[in-house]
């Protein structure tokens, strides 16, 4: 059901993860993948209106509803997901450095020099491997919540659009 919403709708997260992020951080402009990027856009402003209010300016009001709701509950499974990852790697962290504080202790004075320096370099590739896992998680919650707001302009377009044909319509007509 996930894969035939997200053909439905043309939306790839990880393809449009990285057009998103090519769009808002600039450090990925210079690499070398992000060259191979079909679309590529500067800046939030261009993404939302050249690229997403274009892409999806051809379908229907309703269709374009039922988008956005299926983007709010791709959000929502983002943000539980989130916070039972966190409440499953944070104890886990947790635990590895109180038993590696255990360990050391016991280590003759000599040796604690070597334990701390592999502790600090454990430690720190650790934070290094949650710090990026947090920043993509946080990106694909900003994706979700600007396409939102992107969605909401388009539909709040078309239905001006509607209403102002309905308006032309019924000037039209004899009264």
């Amino acid at each position: 059901m996930k894969k035939e919403k997200s053909k439905i709708y043309n939306f790839d997260q990880d393809e449009e993860l990285k057009i998103y992020k090519y769009a808002l951080y600039d450090y990925l402009r210079k690499k070398k993948k992000a060259r191979r990027l079909k679309d590529k856009y500067t800046s939030l402003k261009g993404w939302k209106n050249d690229y997403v209010m274009k892409k999806y300016e051809h379908i229907t009001l309703n269709s374009l509803i039922d988008f956005q709701k299926y983007l709010k509950r791709k959000l929502e499974n983002q943000i539980d997901k989130d916070t039972a990852a966190s409440g499953f790697i944070y104890p886990i962290m947790i635990m590895i450095i109180g038993l590696y504080v255990t360990y050391t202790t016991d280590v003759i004075s000599n040796k604690l020099i070597g334990f701390i320096v592999s502790g600090a370099f454990i430690l720190y590739a650790a934070k290094s491997i949650i710090k990026d896992r947090i920043n993509d998680d946080i990106a694909i919650k900003n994706l979700y919540r600007d396409y939102i707001v992107a969605i909401e302009e388009l539909i709040q377009l078309k239905e001006k659009q509607m209403e102002s044909d309905a308006a032309d319509g019924s000037e039209l007509m004899p009264g």
